[in-house]
């Protein structure tokens, strides 16, 4: 009998490449770090990088997007979450990588940082 695939999550993951700047409250160094994407969605994000908050960390994370179109400024998404996986990859540690759940997520551009421009 053929076995069908059936996608659980709520939101449709998009794959995308983006720069992330991240930090947690903890002790010592690595209290913050720097990714890339690997998906977003609305409800959540997976960020390639070799620093790894703890799981259930909550997190704030600033993704950065190139102009959407010419003449236009930048535009970053800055999410509040939780870290609700890490995965490990010894034999591949460029794979090293976390998941987050967003609990809430700004649209803003480079020019107007302070700004809020949308929210989720």
């Amino acid at each position: 009998m053929p076995t069908v695939d059936v996608e659980l999550r709520a939101a449709l993951r998009y794959a995308l490449s983006a720069n992330v700047l991240f930090s947690w409250e903890g002790r010592g160094p690595y209290a913050k770090g720097q990714g890339v994407t690997r998906d977003m969605s609305t409800n959540g994000l997976f960020v390639y990088s070799k620093v790894l908050p703890p799981e259930n960390a909550s997190l704030r994370l600033e993704v950065g997007f190139p102009p959407l179109h010419e003449g236009s400024a930048p535009v970053r998404i800055k999410v509040r979450g939780r870290v609700v996986r890490v995965e490990r990859e010894p034999a591949e540690p460029c794979r090293n990588g976390f998941a987050v759940s967003s609990e809430n997520t700004s649209l803003l551009s480079w020019e107007n940082s302070g700004t809020r421009e949308g929210d989720r």
